[in-house]
């Protein structure tokens, strides 16, 4: 029998990874910092590249897992 895995984890990284996005922006901008918009694009696309990259990951683990458990009952 197949078992989905909660996405509770996923949405908890998700507010993580957006809070502390908030938090190193709302410090910068309090440094005098600023971005144009060729500097968050730029951005953007480099933390959706990690992002992207990093997801591989948990999705590849909540596969095994979802093996062992189908393989357990």
């Amino acid at each position: 029998m197949y078992k989905k895995d909660s996405n509770k984890l996923s949405l908890l990284w998700g507010r993580i990874g957006a809070a502390v996005l908030l938090l190193v922006s709302t410090a910068l901008a309090g440094f005098g910092y600023t971005f144009g918009e060729a500097e968050q694009t730029a951005a953007y696309e480099a933390i959706a590249s990690v992002l992207a990259a990093l997801a591989v990951f948990p999705v590849v683990a909540s596969k095994i897992r979802e093996s062992k458990k189908v393989k357990q009952d």
